[in-house]
């Protein structure tokens, strides 16, 4: 039972991380497109 809660932290971290990534390559794409125009 400890190791599955221990996988279920890693996974919901492991999301939060992916998130968090695909939010600050959404603003930085953004910015790259603002500094063009």
């Amino acid at each position: 039972t400890l190791g599955q809660g221990l996988q279920t932290s890693t996974y919901i971290w492991e999301v939060i991380f992916s998130i968090a990534l695909a939010i600050l390559g959404l603003i930085l794409f953004a910015l790259l497109i603002g500094n063009m125009q």
